[in-house]
């Protein structure tokens, strides 16, 4: 290579912009050097001056070039506001000026740097390694100020904690098999369950959920089963993990709860919230029975201020009566605002502190057996919320009763389960309270397949007793008695304020257990018409069905449809054995998911491992045998497949989540989904064939029916005839109350 300096430089940028390449070689020296022996002196002289020139005017451009491109742009601009970076303090309307300047001049800092970065053939490796440091601190600069002034970082706390323990489930769902996979602690990561994975949705979120105390202060179930022995390493990263959550709660208070089987929980884990008992403000038990737990417990009874929520879940007296008892005799009670107890057998705690309750405001109460309390009257003054499930037996002595040892004369909410004499419990309960006017919702239900005739008497005088409520839940059975309400007749009307009423129908052995559906839904009918010419809220009534078979008669009958004889062929044909597989595979994936809360987390986990590999091998066969006939099915009516809950079961099939969708059938339930969705779209057509505007009835859900009127605005509604034929989304089901437990 040339010594010459000037030689060097150009042909190191020949290398590096192929462009310049023929310019490099035309003002060579090694070029100029050749041209001068092949022509004279005189001729040199002419022809090398304007060379000489351009080579000069080149280079220098060059050179002056690169000199240009060495001063790189500013800096970027400081942080106007450094506190709140680290912090999910609010800003100030002075601070969002500053900082949306910050962010203005970090943009036109940003756009030169990208200039810069675009003409790469111009700038040395050392330089543009430089600008593209610095283009990445900018895009962090700018990006961190943008989440200061997002509406996440200025929404008030009280109204982020709302929004997100919406989505954490209650320890009372921790036997829920679809809620409780997010309570189990996973391995490698700091953060437990649904907060965990909110704070992946974005930095904002992240920042702000960090900053809320009180979300932290719900502590996942306590509940090592799953981590092995003692000498587990795995407990030490849980030990960790719960240290961490607790740090993050600050002083606010905690929501603790002991997750089954709480046998496993050792001395380490407790001594870290025995530490905490004052600041315990919610407790759930699950399987109180253990023993460890009551002795734990013990050590904290006097220390315990904040308690005012107190749940025992799958009680059980496995113990001598004095050792239980003396674990929780020393609870605060007096401050307590909500019990909840579940109890297995005549055992029960509340029959020992119900007199201590006298701030109770909620209190929810079920047994599997009889239920006897051996206190004396009592009266809970604060008490608006009670439910009760007695069990479907009778005590033997019904003085001993719950319902006869309670008076409550501010109860808003009442819903009683238990045996067939119930409804003559609840007459005397709100007649010795003197409750009536102030309640507003009552759900009467029966374990028995009906009321006794003698307590049905008792219920047009509890209604009108009630004459407030504004929901009534209620057994087929007892519309007998009700039926009156729905009529228009302003002599004798009862419950004027009341807009929503379900009746949960079970199957009676010959038909309709003797209520003729066509004078019902005439009523119906009338109450409706009435309350529309009063400009009143639209009256809701909902028939729950225990079956989808006995849903489907039902609607048949109500809507005074015939079956002809092709319409029954089609049914015994085709779609018996179709909805009975379709049924068992929803059930049985949508369903798991609603096991009562008593229920034992690790029993039912063991059932779901021993059943799933072998229900997704044989129902996934049957399942798509069922679609392919009915993408083979030829029929103009389009009532037949109303008729049989066909299209709201595809619905659940493909509104499915499929991540579960997906588990169920072990990665096919795509397949699944599409074929259902194709179904659907080529029933489209017929069913603009089912003029609805002669049906009464739509199918809420799978199990149940709401009636709706003629002037209903659901009509209206631009898929007003997709929604009588798939059904709406169902908010209520068989075996749910009539509101929130919580």
């Amino acid at each position: 290579m040339s010594s010459d300096p000037h030689q060097s430089v150009i042909t190191w940028l020949c290398l590096r912009t192929p462009s310049l390449t023929i310019i490099g070689i035309c003002t060579s020296r090694s070029t100029r050097s050749d041209t001068i022996e092949k022509q004279s002196r005189k001729d040199t002289r002419r022809s090398l001056k304007p060379r000489l020139a351009l080579h000069i005017m080149i280079f220098s451009g060059l050179v002056r070039s690169i000199s240009k491109e060495n001063q790189l742009p500013p800096n970027a601009p400081s942080s106007p506001v450094p506190e709140l970076l680290s912090s999910n303090i609010p800003p100030t309307e002075t601070q969002v000026e500053s900082i949306t300047q910050a962010i203005t001049d970090a943009a036109d800092v940003l756009s030169s740097f990208n200039r810069h970065l675009k003409r790469s053939s111009m700038v040395l490796l050392r330089n543009r390694a430089y600008l593209i440091q610095r283009q990445a601190a900018l895009e962090e600069f700018i990006s961190s100020h943008r989440g200061i002034l997002s509406m996440v970082r200025t929404l008030p706390q009280e109204i982020w904690i709302e929004v997100l323990r919406n989505f954490v489930p209650d320890p009372m769902d921790v036997s829920n098999p679809v809620l409780s996979r997010h309570f189990i602690p996973r391995q490698n990561h700091v953060d437990w369950g649904a907060i965990g994975n909110y704070r992946l949705v974005c930095r904002s979120w992240n920042a702000a959920i960090l900053s809320l105390p009180d979300l932290y202060g719900f502590l996942p179930p306590i509940s090592l089963a799953k981590l092995g022995l003692i000498s587990d390493p795995r407990r030490e990263t849980y030990l960790e993990q719960l240290k961490l959550h607790i740090s993050r709660s600050k002083d606010s208070p905690l929501r603790i709860c002991f997750g089954p089987p709480s046998r496993y929980l050792d001395e380490p884990v407790f001594q870290v919230l025995a530490d905490l008992s004052h600041r315990w403000q919610e407790v759930y038990l699950f399987g109180t029975q253990d023993a460890p737990v009551l002795e734990y417990f013990k050590r904290v009874k006097h220390r315990l201020p904040l308690l005012t929520n107190v749940t025992f879940a799958k009680w059980s007296w496995r113990h001598e009566a004095g050792t239980a008892q003396g674990a929780y005799e020393d609870l605060p009670w007096e401050n307590l605002q909500v019990y909840r107890e579940t109890a297995e057998g005549r055992d029960n705690i509340i029959q020992h502190v119900l007199h201590r309750l006298v701030k109770l405001e909620h209190m929810q109460v079920e047994h599997s057996g009889c239920m006897p309390i051996g206190s004396p009257m009592v009266t809970l003054a604060h008490l608006r919320t009670f439910y009760a499930d007695t069990g479907p037996k009778v005590v033997e002595n019904s003085g001993d009763y719950i319902l006869h040892k309670l008076v409550l004369p501010s109860l808003q909410n009442l819903q009683v389960r238990g045996g067939t004499e119930v409804l003559a419990d609840v007459f005397d309960l709100v007649t010795q309270s003197g409750c009536g006017p102030s309640l507003l919702r009552l759900a009467l239900r029966t374990h028995g397949f009906y009321f006794k005739m003698a307590c049905l008497e008792r219920l047009h005088p509890l209604l009108r007793l009630t004459h407030n409520l504004v929901e009534l839940d209620t057994d087929w059975e007892a519309f007998f008695s009700i039926k009156d309400l729905i009529i228009y007749d302003i002599d004798r009307r009862i419950l004027p304020q009341l807009h929503r009423l379900v009746v949960r129908a079970k199957y009676v052995q010959g038909g309709d257990g003797g209520l003729n559906c066509g004078d019902m839904a005439h009523a119906i009918h009338e109450r409706y018409r009435f309350r529309a010419q009063e400009g009143l809220h639209e009256f809701q009534f909902l028939l729950v069905h225990e079956s989808w078979e006995m849903c489907s008669e039902r609607y048949a009958v109500l809507e005074s449809l015939s079956e002809t004889s092709a319409h029954r062929a089609y049914l015994h044909l085709h779609l018996d054995r179709l909805c009975r597989t379709l049924a068992e595979v929803l059930v049985h994936a949508l369903e798991t998911g609603e096991k009562r809360a008593s229920d034992n987390l690790d029993a039912w986990s063991r059932y779901r491992r021993t059943c799933n590999l072998s229900f997704n091998r044989t129902r996934y066969g049957q399942l798509l045998q069922a679609l392919e006939e009915l993408e083979n099915i030829r029929t103009r009516d389009p009532l037949c497949l109303y008729i049989s809950g066909i299209p709201v079961l595809l619905r659940k099939l493909v509104e499915m989540p499929f991540t579960e969708l997906q588990r169920l059938f072990m990665g096919r339930g795509h397949e699944l989904r599409e074929r259902a969705r194709g179904i659907m779209q080529s029933w489209d057509k017929l069913f603009v064939k089912l003029r609805i505007e002669k049906r009464r009835w739509m199918f809420l859900g799978q199990n149940s029916l709401l009636y709706v009127p003629p002037w209903s605005v659901l009509r209206s509604r631009p898929d007003a005839t997709k929604k009588f034929a798939y059904g709406v989304e169902e908010s209520l089901r068989g075996v749910d109350l009539l509101w929130d437990r919580t």
